[in-house]
């Protein structure tokens, strides 16, 4: 992995930037402050906005290591106003792999906002960031993630029994990779 950290990325709608310590709010309104937002994540609703400020404190100071890949997600007519994240976590220099986790306020669902960003982002962190290898996993129960997954090219490899722990306790785990090999070989099927 190059350590080139989290850059500035647009697509047709959005931009993908960095966060600011004034987008929590917006992150608290949008979605990390809303129960019915994070229903299939792994972490409760912020009970208030100091929790939302404290993370973004240790997001905003962690940008400096190069490894960090978090952007925060805006509409392009609205880029001050931030409506989820998309992050990589968890490195695996064996594999040269990482996963990753979205979310995005219910408000802007069904509007393909988090295909575009997750295949602005996938394609960032294998061609830029030099990754091999990217993992996706989404509670069975919300199946509408594993679309989001299915329209930015990742392979679908499996369902893990019980083998997740979020807001609703112990679920079935959907997982799907995305490979640097499946890029070149999507570049020649449509003749790059």
């Amino acid at each position: 992995m190059k350590a080139i950290g989290t850059q500035t990325l647009i697509t047709e709608d959005l931009i993908l930037r960095r966060f600011e310590l004034s987008d929590a709010p917006a992150m608290f309104s949008n979605w990390a402050g809303r129960p019915d937002n994070v229903t299939y994540l792994i972490w409760p609703a912020h009970a208030d906005l100091d929790v939302t400020q404290t993370i973004l404190e240790r997001w905003v100071a962690a940008y400096q290591d190069g490894g960090t890949f978090i952007w925060a997600i805006t509409l392009k007519s609205q880029p001050d106003q931030v409506i989820g994240d998309i992050s990589a976590l968890d490195y695996v220099p064996a594999t040269n792999s990482m996963t990753i986790g979205y979310v995005l306020g219910r408000d802007y669902w069904g509007k393909g906002y988090m295909t575009q960003a997750l295949i602005a982002v996938s394609r960032f962190l294998l061609q830029e960031a030099d990754l091999n290898r990217l993992i996706a996993t989404h509670d069975t129960a919300n199946p509408g993630s594993g679309r989001v997954m299915q329209k930015a090219g990742f392979h679908f490899e499996g369902i893990l029994r019980q083998a997740m722990h979020n807001n609703q306790g112990i679920v079935d785990s959907a997982h799907y990779s995305l490979l640097k090999s499946d890029l070149r070989s999507e570049e020649r099927r449509v003749g790059k």
